[in-house]
């Protein structure tokens, strides 16, 4: 029945304006899509520091009350960039609970030791109670596992025109 349909939908001659409005709505549907790239997006940077030094390998995740989680990886002077879709692009604006994950590089990783900043699936969603370095065989985590939550961290920012996109932290021991 439903193949019928689409053949007797197919048989039915469009006029112009009606091929318009399809692709009019049409590149609206992929511009606005699933919330991808370019929708209230803006580019965020930032420092970690753990009691004033610098610390390479932490995960800073933005987990925002609606949309996709951004993450980015400090390197050795502590500086990060977050990605959410591609590397570099930033975080969705809004509200964001931050956390924070210390995550050495292997010697063995196939980057070369040097981490990618694009968020991945293990990424995207804090574990709940989870503390950085708690995991059996895991190093142990250089600052406070309270900032391991973003429901314990004590870090929320907002994201948006006009509100700041550059973060500075010095996390406890």
């Amino acid at each position: 029945d439903v193949f019928l349909a689409v053949i007797e939908i197919r048989a039915i001659p469009m006029k112009a304006g009606s091929v318009a409005r399809l692709v009019l709505a049409s590149a609206a549907m992929l511009i606005l899509g699933c919330g991808g790239p370019g929708v209230g997006m803006q580019k965020v940077t930032g420092k970690v520091t753990v009691a004033g030094s610098p610390m390479q390998d932490i995960t800073v995740t933005f987990l925002p009350t609606s949309g996709r989680p951004a993450s980015g990886i400090t390197d050795s002077s502590g500086n990060f960039t977050l990605a959410t879709f591609s590397k570099g692009d930033g975080a969705v604006e809004g509200k964001h609970k931050v956390s924070f994950a210390y995550r050495p590089a292997k010697p063995s990783d196939s980057s070369g030791g040097k981490p990618a900043n694009i968020p991945d699936s293990s990424m995207s969603a804090p574990a709940k109670g989870g503390a950085g370095g708690t995991t059996p065989g895991a190093p142990a985590s250089p600052f406070n596992a309270k900032y391991s939550n973003p429901e314990t961290s004590g870090i929320e920012v907002e994201i948006g025109s006009g509100k700041p996109t550059s973060f500075t932290w010095d996390l406890e021991k």
